[in-house]
């Protein structure tokens, strides 16, 4: 099948492969004009010049002192693929001249506590006053923010490190403690879930172990009181679903663990050649990604395939403020999905995580449709 939303990932690929390449360039004996590297396809895409490669792993070979390279796949030591290599788009000269300098710095931060530390300070000094109105208004004891980096809790938490009140933050998803990195502000304490995140915590973003506090995952409080859940008969009729049908559901992955496309038409085509030992349909998730970007051509396909067949049906995050599709505000809709499903599937959705408080059998699904 061609797969037209894996070239610009395979771009993607090549682009970051050949960027690699050129600014290491200088490190390769002048002879070697020559580099390889490997690549791992995750499913069949087409080339820019209309050649195909099957999912699998390749070599894949590219010149540095030619104008106009061609890049070739090799698998097995034979050539199976040959393409021109095309610049997509290229950084302004004078940040080409800063990158060495910024690697060195980054180097050099990730190996020095003291320079975190200092740029932690820093940071702290950029302090417009975005909150003082309110710090004004109710002079806090005590300030609480949902992260101690993301774009506007640092300027939260600034405020009361200048005023001499205290500060928290707390982890309010699976991979906050992972992701995040140093916090944008002098934060007193934090809160996460487990103890594997209080290791990356203070592994990855220098929290004293003792400032760190491991409260479990209030979040999936209400998946286990079925606070958020809707009934079976009310959940099918909001979505206009067969109750004599049984309900596939599927929720959709970020878009680069793999495509999702392939999975849904293999599960359409299930349903609606009724290959399946019982009557079923299928309701697809869409994931937060699908709403922007050349991702919204993925979500497009999904939804003219459920506009084109009766029991196929498409669900759409809901957007709120700055968390924009993110937010958790449509928490009943993904607590009924998964609960009131016959069988739910995904790929790589942290929604697998949910459906075990709901005691809910997940099938992690690579198809070929």
């Amino acid at each position: 099948m061609k797969n037209k939303g894996l070239v610009s990932s395979l771009a993607a690929i090549i682009a970051v492969q050949l960027f690699a390449v050129m600014c290491a360039a200088s490190w390769f004996s002048h002879n070697s004009s020559v580099k390889t590297t490997n690549v791992d396809i995750i499913y069949q895409a087409k080339l820019a010049n209309g050649k195909t490669l099957k999912m699998g792993s390749y070599k894949l070979e590219i010149p540095l002192n030619s104008k106009s390279p061609d890049l070739k796949f090799y698998q097995h030591g034979k050539l199976v693929a040959s393409v021109p290599a095309q610049v997509k788009s290229e950084a302004h000269a004078r940040r080409k001249q800063l990158f060495p300098l910024m690697e060195t710095v980054a180097r050099f931060m990730r190996h020095s506590h003291a320079a975190r530390r200092l740029l932690v300070g820093y940071q702290s000094r950029c302090n417009p006053g975005v909150y003082a109105d309110l710090f004004e208004k109710y002079r806090p004891d005590l300030v609480i923010a949902s992260s101690p980096c993301c774009p506007m809790p640092p300027f939260l938490l600034r405020k009361p490190a200048s005023r001499g009140v205290p500060s928290a933050a707390a982890i309010i998803s699976w991979d906050s403690s992972s992701s995040y990195g140093l916090p944008g502000a002098k934060v007193d304490w934090i809160t996460c879930w487990s103890e594997i995140q209080k290791q990356e915590l203070i592994g990855g973003a220098d929290w004293l172990a003792e400032r760190v506090n491991v409260s479990g995952m209030p979040p999936y409080d209400g998946y286990v009181r079925k606070t958020w859940l809707l009934p079976r008969q009310e959940y099918f009729r909001l979505h206009g679903l067969d109750p004599q049908r049984k309900l596939l559901a599927y929720a959709s992955s970020f878009v680069s663990w793999s495509p999702n496309i392939q999975n849904v038409e293999a599960l359409a085509d299930l349903v609606i050649d009724e290959r399946l030992s019982q009557p079923a349909q299928l309701l697809v998730r869409l994931h937060p990604i699908h709403m922007s970007g050349h991702y919204v051509e993925e979500a497009d396909r999904i939804r003219t395939l459920a506009r084109q067949h009766a029991h196929i049906r498409v669900v759409e995050p809901v957007p709120l403020g700055q968390l924009g599709h993110y937010s958790g505000e449509d928490t009943a809709e993904k607590t009924s999905m998964r609960a009131n499903s016959d069988v739910f599937l995904t790929v790589a959705s942290p929604m697998r995580v949910e459906a075990s408080f709901q005691r809910k059998t997940t099938a992690r699904s690579v198809l070929d449709a």
